[in-house]
């Protein structure tokens, strides 16, 4: 039986999933720069290898994204455990997912549905693209002249790729979406 070769979307190679996992992980770290420096190094001793499933399982980096960057106003409200020793324990991991999880649903007014601190610490690959997907489109604050605009200038940058077979996107929760050939 022979090896399924890489699928090619325009000029990138590669799986669909590494792709959203990395479009995913750029994001996320680009809200973490916003965070205080002394709060990213805590998150870096808990991420070891700081793949995305980790990044988000580490029980600080998401709650430090939420209260500094997009939620500040609420920040004296979330209560976690700072102790990069005490969150090499799941249970502690665990406690300040859930913290964050309330604090975005108290505050942040996101529907949260199948998403749990536990699968979130455990690395869920779909629990973990969830949260980040819901906070993506939460906190970019698309509406819908956005959503216009931007499904316009999608369209404009795929007809100059190129990208073979690929319809025009009429809508943001378009199936051409699910391929991932969009996202190149």
């Amino acid at each position: 039986m022979e090896a399924e070769s890489p699928k090619v979307f325009g000029n990138v190679t590669g799986d669909w999933k590494a792709l959203q996992e990395s479009v995913y992980k750029n994001w996320l770290n680009t809200q973490l720069i916003k965070v205080p420096e002394a709060e990213r190094e805590l998150a870096k001793k808990t991420a070891k290898t700081g793949s995305l499933l980790e990044l988000i399982a580490d029980g600080l980096t998401i709650p430090f994204v939420l209260s500094y960057v997009l939620i500040p106003e609420k920040a004296n409200q979330l209560r976690i455990n700072r102790n990069t020793t005490a969150l090499n324990n799941r249970l502690n991991r665990v406690n300040n997912l859930n913290a964050a999880l309330q604090y975005l649903k108290n505050f942040g007014e996101v529907n949260l549905v199948n998403i749990g601190a536990e699968d979130l610490a455990d690395g869920n690959y779909v629990a973990c693209m969830a949260l980040i997907w819901a906070l993506i489109s939460k906190f970019q604050g698309i509406n819908n002249t956005d959503r216009e605009t931007l499904i316009k200038k999608i369209n404009e940058i795929l007809q100059a790729a190129d990208v073979p077979n690929l319809p025009p996107i009429r809508n943001i929760s378009s199936s051409t979406w699910k391929d991932g050939r969009v996202l190149v």
